[in-house]
């Protein structure tokens, strides 16, 4: 998927794998109003917390992302990042739920960036 940078305060314009955030711990907190209503913030998370801090990481990582199909529920998402030969010989992978990506229609708050790679667009985003 494409690469998106988001800005604090800007909406998600498309569901997102968070490769990185301006904090070094990889969190970003969303609001999720416009999807359940709630206004209270929630945390989420980067895949690997320090591996992208900017533009040019995200160009050099290779990872393969594998996703479920698209579906409307917005308390359940499925999948791994694979990357390989990342830190040893063999191809490392990582599980990706929800707490890891930014749907579309939330808005980021109480963090500077967060760099995403796109899962599903369009009618395919979980807003939709």
């Amino acid at each position: 998927g494409d690469i998106v940078l988001v800005c604090e305060d800007e909406a998600i314009p498309a569901d997102l794998l968070i490769l990185g955030t301006s904090e070094p711990e990889g969190r970003c907190f969303v609001e999720t109003t416009n999807l359940d209503g709630e206004t209270n913030l929630k945390i989420r998370s980067a895949v690997i917390p320090s591996a992208v801090r900017s533009a040019a990481d995200a160009a050099d990582l290779q990872m393969l992302v594998e996703c479920e199909a698209p579906s409307a529920n917005l308390h359940s998402l499925h999948g791994r990042l694979v990357l390989p030969g990342y830190g040893a010989a063999a191809d490392m992978a990582l599980p990706v739920t929800l707490d890891q990506v930014l749907l579309r229609g939330c808005t980021l708050r109480n963090c500077r960036w967060v760099i995403g790679c796109c899962l599903y667009t369009g009618g395919d985003t979980k807003l939709m």
